[in-house]
């Protein structure tokens, strides 16, 4: 969204930073959001599941450094607005991250054997 409208992003960034109320709306539903994925996502036993849970993290870091640090973060979003190269490449990640974790979440999942054994009854059993 950022990349479509990126003529009008510094107003929409000074627009963001008039009024106070929403860092700390962003950084509240950021820290809130990391907290609910490292509560429920306590795994770190696979590579996919270890990015979820660093993902938890850094979305939990983040929400409290908007909140902590309101200005900076304004700042550090105002001096990035020209990047574009920076974050093309940063869309690109999180998307080739996605990507994987699409793929590890459903692929493997199709491909396991059927369970054949639920709702018989096994010989001996009683009915």
């Amino acid at each position: 969204m950022a990349m479509v409208h990126a003529s009008d992003m510094r107003a929409i960034v000074d627009a963001f930073a008039a009024n106070s109320l929403w860092p700390w709306v962003l950084g509240a539903f950021n820290l809130l959001g990391g907290l609910i994925i490292i509560a429920l996502h306590q795994y770190w036993r696979s590579a996919a599941a270890i990015i979820v849970s660093v993902l938890g993290w850094l979305l939990a870091l983040r929400g409290l450094f908007i909140l902590a640090f309101p200005h900076t973060s304004v700042s550090i979003a105002k001096n990035t607005i020209g990047a574009a190269t920076l974050s093309w490449t940063g869309f690109v990640v999180l998307a080739l991250v996605g990507l994987y974790l699409t793929y590890v979440g459903w692929i493997p999942a199709a491909s396991q054997p059927a369970d054949d054994t639920r709702g018989k009854l096994s010989p001996g059993s009683p009915t």
